[in-house]
């Protein structure tokens, strides 16, 4: 595997979702082999949130293009407190020449308040990875970049007051 090799991007736009929101989106993850089929062993996204802001619960890679959707894990307990977390996913393999467009999802906490946000990044570093056929270590240089970020997502709080009146 050659530098650049390896095509990635974060795409999505800052947005507000709802207290108790399923598989809210937090953007879409693109990663791309051009010189040759991908063995990942794990590959690390960073949960950024507010200090004392819920988790986002049931979180996930889906591809939107119908390659399968995976289970990102934390390898230590994600506290109430803490601003950031890793979470992980394991064992996919990459087709050379597909692009794989992974939307990363995550349950909103029904305990959410207004304010808290929560964003994504990933880092070429986080990933371990081989290529099937010259079974290389995939390294940071053979990505197209180093670092990248994902939208920033709020959570909002809407309300609706409804009031009685006289029908004249």
């Amino acid at each position: 595997v050659e530098g650049g090799k390896i095509n990635v991007d974060f795409d999505g736009e800052s947005n507000d979702v709802r207290q108790d929101e399923n598989d809210a989106s937090f953007g879409t993850f693109t990663i791309l082999a051009t010189a040759e089929d991908l063995d990942v062993n794990q590959m690390d996204f960073v949960l950024h949130k507010n200090a004392n802001t819920y988790t986002l619960e049931d979180m996930k890679i889906r591809d939107k293009n119908g390659h399968g959707t995976y289970s990102l894990t934390s390898p230590s307990t994600i506290g109430l407190a803490q601003t950031s977390s890793t979470v992980r996913v394991e064992d996919l393999t990459l087709e050379k020449g597909v692009a794989y467009e992974f939307e990363i999802l995550g349950d909103i906490n029904n305990t959410a308040t207004s304010g808290s946000s929560y964003n994504f990044t990933w880092a070429a570093a986080s990933v371990d990875a081989t290529g099937v056929s010259s079974d290389n270590d995939v390294s940071a240089n053979d990505f197209s970049s180093a670092a990248l970020s994902g939208p920033s997502i709020a959570v909002d709080i809407s309300s609706l007051t409804a009031r009685t009146s006289a029908l004249s």
